[in-house]
């Protein structure tokens, strides 16, 4: 649990609830930040996290740690109806004034405790059909999306994370109109208080570092990331540059990924880190010049329409993005702050992280990265038309439904 401040001049209490922590869902923190600032009291109901230290989010935040969610199905059957008895049980006893619900089992828990008296926004971070096929796979999450998808148009207000997932959303839901879109960006303060971490082990990790140019990849790694064609690009890079990878556990994908890199020409310029806490990964963003994210279109639906949180952290380091080609990726590179890959064999992949190289040693380009996150990129910015509408339906339940949602990611912001 993090720490609250005093209730003084608190004007609502704001619950949020998520099966996945803000420390593997950052838009999350975020937008709890914003509300805060908003002088909402925020409380977060969330399963643990492996992330190896708490992330301090500031005064008005209040984490409550529901323990692990993990292991067979019947321990973590009990572990969400642990969460739905204990979210009821603090609701009879708070007075709340908006709900926000990040995946479709919040949302339904949110649906049943505001009983049509408290706003609900829904921030569908993921991405699910109900199809039978689904079903045969997995028979409860099915049911539960496709109870979602059946519910939402009663929601008040459906966020998502790029124009993409908000016109497929409206497609699958057969919502009237497009979910409001809200990009996965950091809170605006962080580009203000990175700070080095006081981590022993991030002073020795800068110093393996020295003085070589990092590209680095933060983030999820499985094989929708294309870390091995990252990898094998590492050696038509300039030699004065590192690859640093974080979050490379003990799965199959990672087991490959560090086969890969200690066969590479160029393994003494690869750094493959474990899960890092928070801070230590914000403060490596910031050593870095350029961020990856590249992502197989066809593996699945979630990649297939990308919508990452590391892009925003990226852009608040002031890094250049090396991205594939996506329309969600085509306004920042017109921003001139992201180089766009023309596949994601090694080879193009190596002629665009030296095109990002090249552009990062231009002078101001890390302050136009910068630039472009602290005046549109920021959650501030993008959650500010839903934190009207909260305010408006907490007034009178019948007004409007505010804002129609943009067509342009910027004019949206």
């Amino acid at each position: 649990m993090v720490s609250s401040r005093s209730c003084a001049n608190v004007t609502g209490r704001a619950l949020f609830l998520s099966l996945v922590h803000p420390d593997f869902l950052p838009s999350l923190y975020a937008v709890a930040q914003v509300m805060r600032d908003a002088d909402y009291q925020v409380d977060l109901f969330s399963f643990s996290s492996p992330v190896p230290a708490a992330h301090d989010v500031g005064p008005g935040i209040v984490l409550h740690d529901l323990g692990p969610h993990q292991g067979n199905w019947s321990t973590r059957f009990l572990a969400r109806r642990k969460f739905r008895r204990t979210v009821s049980a603090w609701s009879a006893h708070h007075a709340t004034s908006a709900i926000i619900a990040t995946c479709p089992f919040s949302l339904l828990v949110a649906v049943d405790v505001a009983r049509g008296g408290v706003p609900v926004v829904y921030l569908a971070y993921e991405t699910y059909e109900a199809t039978w096929r689904d079903f045969a796979r997995s028979p409860t999450n099915t049911v539960r999306n496709w109870r979602v998808l059946r519910c939402l148009t009663g929601v008040d207000v459906v966020c998502a994370p790029s124009e993409e997932r908000a016109e497929w959303l409206q497609r699958q839901a057969r919502l009237k109109a497009p979910p409001h879109v809200v990009l996965n960006a950091p809170y605006v303060a962080d580009a203000n208080t990175r700070r080095a971490s006081d981590d022993v082990s991030l002073a020795e990790l800068f110093g393996l570092l020295g003085t070589r140019r990092v590209v680095i990849h933060t983030g999820n790694v499985s094989g929708t990331q294309v870390l091995l064609e990252l990898i094998d690009s590492a050696q038509g890079w300039p030699e004065e540059t590192v690859l640093v990878v974080t979050n490379v556990r003990d799965t199959d994908y990672g087991q490959a990924v560090r086969s890969r890199a200690a066969a590479s020409p160029r393994s003494q310029d690869i750094l493959l880190l474990p899960t890092v806490k928070r801070d230590t990964m914000l403060a490596l963003q910031a050593r870095a010049v350029v961020g990856v994210c590249l992502l197989r279109a066809s593996d699945n639906l979630g990649s297939s329409i990308p919508a990452p949180n590391k892009v925003g952290e990226y852009l608040h380091a002031g890094l250049i993005t090396v991205a594939n080609e996506s329309s969600y990726m085509r306004v920042l590179e017109r921003e001139g702050v992201a180089v766009l890959a023309r596949s994601l064999e090694p080879l193009a992949i190596a002629e665009a992280v030296m095109a990002a190289l090249r552009i990062s040693e231009r002078e101001g380009a890390r302050q136009l990265a910068q630039n472009v996150a602290r005046s549109w990129y920021h959650m501030g910015r993008q959650f500010a038309p839903i934190l009207e509408i909260v305010q408006a339906r907490r007034q009178c339940r019948s007004g409007p439904a505010g804002p129609e949602s943009s067509r342009d990611l910027r004019v949206n912001s």
